[in-house]
């Protein structure tokens, strides 16, 4: 295994981001601290936490206290901004998997694409896989979240309910 890196003020390329992949399943973060762009206070201070593959963890707190910018970083996602500490993100069990996703409270705000199927072929296409595994895997994602028969619908006319499993699909 790799060590971790550490990012901060003072590293070439100051991104949460780039810290090590565990092959474990392990997520790891230690004294995580990071600041957006711009910002005068850090938005995740002092951040100790370790979740192993399988556990489910609760994640609370007030608006503003750092809860998406925590699950940002989590996912590999922080790329700006002034960071420090110790991250270790979990590879992908499989490789025709991402290693994390991130899905939103507002489903509106991670819908890319005109059509239910359009968004949910864009990560599996932007994974470089063949058109036989894109195929397999929308069918099971269309399956698993009851998705049948809105394929082709405009994703801007679907219901509540239907855009956060389009959202949780694309993400899957």
């Amino acid at each position: 295994m790799a060590s971790p890196s550490r990012v901060g003020p003072s590293a070439s390329a100051p991104s949460i981001a780039s810290s090590a992949m565990r092959a474990d399943g392990v997520v790891r973060a230690r004294g995580l601290c990071w600041k957006p762009p711009g910002a005068s206070a850090y938005a995740l201070e002092k951040i100790d936490l370790e979740l192993r593959r399988g556990e489910c963890a609760l994640l609370t707190g007030p608006s503003g206290s750092g809860k998406s910018s925590l699950l940002r970083a989590l996912a590999g996602l922080l790329r700006d901004g002034c960071g420090e500490g110790v991250l270790e993100l979990a590879r992908a069990a499989r490789p025709d998997r991402l290693d994390a996703g991130l899905l939103l409270q507002n489903p509106d705000t991670q819908l890319l694409c005109a059509t239910v199927c359009d968004e949910l072929r864009l990560g599996l296409e932007a994974l470089g896989l063949p058109d036989a595994s894109v195929e397999a895997r929308l069918r099971e994602v269309r399956d698993a979240l009851e998705l049948s028969g809105i394929e082709r619908r405009n994703v801007e006319r679907l219901s509540a309910g239907q855009k956060q499993r389009v959202a949780l699909g694309a993400v899957l």
